[in-house]
């Protein structure tokens, strides 16, 4: 039955059909906000969380290599810069950076490693390997002070750092650096 109707309608119209059902997809995937793409340079042996505030005319001046935002975070795993916070679809790339500024990308890992089932174990070489955790984590505290946060950690130590003794040493030590209170 179906073959029948295909059979029977004008290709000119099918074709005008394909146009309004794709139309307002390719709309919607064009309207997305983007992001500026951004590369984040992390000193070589950090683990932790990391925070960028976002908006402050006293923070680093902005850098770009190329078309890319750059972020230089500090060995402390903190960045006060000038880039105003962005909303969107994020093209970011995170490397650790040695004391000659050689560069070593490190992976991005999802949240399926929390996952009981999926979870790495000791066995694995992946359990060890520093990456990336929750990339384009943003975050609002008041009107005027906005953040993206990450954790740079292997699977082993990723738990050590999400808990509220970390975060709330992580906040007292933003606030005594930056006179900023992120998390209250």
């Amino acid at each position: 039955m179906y073959t029948n109707f295909l059979n029977h309608v004008k290709p000119e119209r099918s074709t005008v059909h394909l146009v309004f059902l794709l139309l307002p997809v390719l709309l919607l995937v064009q309207c997305t906000p983007r992001n500026e793409p951004a590369t984040y340079l992390i000193p070589e042996g950090y683990t932790g969380k990391v925070v960028i505030i976002l908006n402050q005319p006293q923070g680093a001046a902005k850098k770009y290599e190329g078309d890319r935002r750059l972020y230089e975070i500090t060995e402390r795993g903190v960045l006060v810069s000038q880039f105003s916070d962005e909303w969107g679809t994020a093209n970011q790339e995170f490397y650790y950076v040695d004391h000659n500024g050689r560069r070593s990308p490190l992976e991005v890992y999802d949240e399926k490693v929390f996952r009981e089932d999926k979870r790495p174990g000791p066995e694995h070489k992946e359990y060890r390997k520093i990456a990336i955790f929750f990339p384009a984590i943003s975050g609002r505290s008041d009107p005027d002070i906005s953040f993206e946060s990450f954790y740079v950690s292997s699977i082993a130590g990723i738990d050590g750092l999400m808990n509220e003794t970390y975060e709330s040493s992580f906040g007292k030590m933003i606030e005594q650096l930056t006179g900023l209170n992120l998390y209250d």
